[in-house]
């Protein structure tokens, strides 16, 4: 089956992060990835069972055997990225210019697999830096899901709910997905 939806991972097969150009809207998926249950491969999942045409940059390392296929490789003469920070700045810019930015907030994880790490902290600065923006630029198609057992859930919530009235908030990931489908959709429409 043909997908629309193109995949791109932090990190390539050939071990370099890359801005892979391309012209759909970005859909980036951001949130906690260590200790964190593996939500962003299931994000995934969803994205390709819609077959929207969208770009997915989702800043985890590895996928399952079953998405690999989707995944866009690297060709020659694309410009690298030396740490995987400036390829998500890269991706998150362009999916506020063009697309939307997914914030899924999930519950840690009983299994740890980096101990001594402070749960979703770069998550959180990133939510703070991105709850800014969207408050200064109304146009940012921003999208915050959870299931309700993220740190501070409820003193997040507020914050939401008082600076950015206007936010999509959704409390399961299949919601999360399907707003910025649709919030994608009403972009292209104009």
């Amino acid at each position: 089956m043909d997908k629309k939806t193109k995949i791109h991972l932090a990190l390539s097969p050939s071990g370099n992060k890359l801005n892979i150009p391309t012209d759909l809207p970005v859909i980036f998926t951001a949130g906690p990835i260590r200790n964190a249950p593996k939500w962003q491969q299931e994000a995934v999942r969803l994205f390709l069972e819609r077959n929207q045409e969208v770009f997915i940059a989702t800043p985890i390392r590895e996928v399952a055997d079953d998405l690999k296929p989707f995944v866009e490789r690297d060709w020659d003469g694309y410009e690298q990225f030396q740490r995987q920070r400036a390829w998500e700045q890269h991706y998150l810019y362009a999916a506020a210019k063009k697309g939307c930015i997914i914030f899924w907030l999930p519950k840690e994880s009983e299994t740890k697999e980096v101990q001594d790490k402070v749960y979703a902290h770069i998550t959180m600065l990133e939510l703070g830096e991105w709850i800014v923006r969207k408050k200064n630029d109304p146009s940012i198609n921003l999208v915050i899901g959870t299931d309700g057992n993220f740190p501070e859930w409820p003193t997040i919530m507020f914050e939401l709910v008082t600076e950015i009235p206007s936010v999509h908030i959704c409390m399961s990931l299949e919601d999360t997905v399907d707003k910025a489908l649709m919030l994608c959709g009403e972009n292209n429409a104009h």
